[in-house]
Formats: C-alpha cells, sequence, structure tokens
C-alpha cells in the first residue's frame, strides 16, 4: 500500500464548534463501554461454529457489534467490533467505501494471498462500494492484519506475529492504521442457534485509522463499513456480516453473493462530522488557520526524532519534527478554512523563524 504523507489532520475543530471524544483504548476489551456509537448488533446466529473462549480461539467464528465514530480532533475513525475469529485462517475482513473509485478485480492483491480475488463477482449493497479495506487472520502460530487499496491495488502488512501475540494491545501500526487492539478469548454473543445475546460480547477487535493518511484524501464524506467473515480462502463466506442478514444460513460461495437481494444493508455508516473542512497538515492546534500559533508548536519540538505526532508539528507523518515539517508549513502558511478567524502573521516573520530553526539545528 501506498504510504502517504499527508499526516494527521486536527482539523479545525475548534473553528467548526466541534470537540474531540476520548479516544478508545486499543485493546481489545470493554469495547462497549469505549464511548463509541453503537452502528449496528448481530440478528444473526453463527454458522461458523462456537468459539473455546481462548486467544487461538477453536470452534467459531463471529461478530457481534460494531461500534465506531470518526474523531473530530485527531482526524481518526475509531472502530470496536465485539466477536472472535476461529484460529484456522478464517479471514475477517473489513470494507471501507469513503472515497471514489475502487474495484475488487483479478489483479487486486491482498497481503500477497489474493483471496480478495473470490470478491472479484460479488454484487456489494447499492450505495456501497469498497475502496479500502483490512483483513485479519490466526492460525497454526501465525498472526496477521494486512490492509489493502482497491483504486491502485496494493496492500501492505500491518502486523505480522505469532498466535502467542494475542492478546494484541495498542499495537502501533503502519500504512494510515495508527494502532491496533485485538483480544480473541470471546466466548459470548451469538451462538449457533440464537442471535439474542450479540449485545452480552465484550471483546474484539479495536482499530484506529488515520483518515488522510489510510485513505489519500484531505477531506471525506461519511464512512461506510462492512465486516466479514469467510473461510481461509476467501471464497465461501459466512452468515457473519455486520450490519446483519436478516437471520439467513451461510451465504456460500463468495463470487455469487448478490447483497442486494438480502434485505437491509449490510454495511454502517459512520457521519464524518469534518464534512468537507480542510484538511491542513500543518495545522497542528486544529484551529483552522496555518499561522505563527503552528509555528510556534513546531519550533518548540523542533528536532525530536521518533514518536512525534500532528499536535507536536509532525507536518509530514514521519514521526519527526524537522525541516520537512517546516517546508510543508511555509507551503501553506497563511491557509485558512472558511470558518476560521485568521490570526494576522507575515510571511517576513516566518521567515525569521525559519533563519531561527536553522540556527537552532546548527546548535
Amino acid at each position: 500500500m501506498q504510504r502517504f504523507t499527508l499526516g494527521t489532520a486536527a482539523l479545525a475543530a475548534a473553528a467548526c464548534g466541534m470537540t474531540a471524544q476520548a479516544q478508545i483504548t486499543l485493546d481489545g476489551t470493554g469495547i462497549p463501554s469505549e464511548g463509541l456509537t453503537l452502528r449496528a448488533t448481530q440478528d444473526t446466529f453463527t454458522e461458523f461454529g462456537n468459539s473455546s473462549g481462548t486467544q487461538a480461539s477453536t470452534g467459531g467464528s463471529e461478530l457481534n457489534q460494531i461500534f465506531a465514530d470518526i474523531d473530530a480532533g485527531t482526524g481518526l475513525l475509531e472502530i470496536g467490533i465485539t466477536g472472535n475469529l476461529e484460529a484456522n485462517f478464517n479471514k475477517f475482513y473489513l470494507f471501507f467505501d469513503a472515497v471514489s473509485g475502487g474495484d475488487v478485480t483479478a489483479t487486486s492483491v491482498d497481503g500477497g494471498f489474493n483471496e480478495i480475488v473470490n470478491f472479484a463477482d460479488t454484487i456489494f449493497d447499492a450505495g456501497f462500494e469498497p475502496d479500502h479495506g483490512l483483513r485479519f487472520e490466526v492460525g497454526s502460530g501465525f498472526l496477521g492484519v494486512n490492509a489493502f487499496d482497491l483504486i491502485d491495488e496494493t496492500s501492505s502488512s500491518v502486523f505480522s506475529g505469532s498466535d502467542l501475540d494475542l492478546p494484541l494491545s495498542g499495537f502501533v501500526a503502519t500504512d494510515g492504521v495508527t494502532s491496533v487492539g485485538w483480544d480473541n478469548s470471546n466466548d459470548l454473543g451469538v451462538d449457533d442457534v440464537d442471535a439474542s445475546g450479540a449485545a452480552t460480547a465484550t471483546t474484539g477487535f479495536e482499530i484506529a485509522i488515520d483518515l488522510a493518511a489510510f485513505f489519500g484524501a484531505t477531506t471525506l464524506p461519511d464512512v461506510k463499513v462492512m465486516a466479514v467473515i469467510t473461510s481461509g480462502g476467501g471464497d465461501f463466506t459466512s452468515n457473519q456480516i455486520l450490519g446483519g442478514v436478516g437471520g439467513v444460513g451461510n451465504l456460500g460461495t463468495t463470487s455469487l453473493i448478490d447483497f442486494t437481494a438480502i434485505a437491509g444493508d449490510q454495511f454502517v455508516t459512520i457521519p464524518n462530522p469534518l464534512g468537507s473542512t480542510p484538511m491542513f497538515d500543518s495545522d497542528f492546534n486544529g484551529d483552522g488557520n496555518v499561522d505563527l500559533l503552528d509555528f510556534d508548536i513546531l519550533a518548540s519540538n523542533f528536532g525530536t526524532v521518533g514518536g512525534a505526532t500532528m499536535a507536536d508539528g509532525d507536518a509530514n507523518g514521519d514521526g519527526n519534527v524537522d525541516l520537512l515539517d517546516f517546508d510543508v508549513l511555509a507551503g501553506e502558511f497563511g491557509s485558512t478554512s472558511p470558518s476560521a478567524v485568521p490570526e494576522p502573521a507575515s510571511l517576513a516573520l516566518l521567515g525569521l523563524g525559519g533563519a531561527a530553526l536553522l540556527r537552532r539545528r546548527r546548535a
């Protein structure tokens, strides 16, 4: 997957009258109590069996509830999904529809294994055209999370390790997936005869995604998400879909599925509070302006190597605060969102500040 350098945006939350929500704890536990909005609850028993309740879970795979929000203050899409994945290489796919374009074709790659091509002839719900996604799998001592881009048909490994790495807590990921948590020990929720307990599950998958870095776009409409569990080869799809397939059995051969023939939506929609607010890579304080206040933030953290965030002055998303970030700020200096109140500033002052940074760098 392409490594985008748009940075994480703080995105004019104050200017739009919005406040940032508390970020979730990405450890795969306590998901319903994290404060995210419930988007869908499973309405269908699982025909992929019942979990043994261990991290290397045997006997079943299920999806119970999905919680998700977009944090206006950080530009992060935060998702929590209760459930578990059997440790037999069953696949858990998260498909996203956020930008125009995207096609599951015979040339699409999926972490090198290409199982996703089984969706090439799948008919998705009306109004849902996947353009990006994530894939989770575990089995025989292996654990993997992959990201894929259905627009430029690339993919990358977000995490690769052993099933002994479970539970995965707050793993700092790459390619726009800022963090992953996964606790695979769920033994609550739906079973093989009844879906009434879906809301009782509390553990599963938690993901935080940087909108700009992952989707490669500076503005986004609402984000649609579809959660699907398939067989290990991806060619057979379970009845564990969020949101819901209305109590039917396994959907069967993946390439033959027509989701438009199933009542309701098999995806959920996460409203984007940022709307079309411009995303400025160097608006470090999130007030909608790129001005001397942002320069002060960059200057105070100049020379930081590794671990820096947008709020620290890392405009290009490489984890450092250096002259590359100053170049981004200089290019955007004076930019302002329509609803923001610009701070009086001059490029001459910015030039003096740049000289000061150079002196500081050489010191």
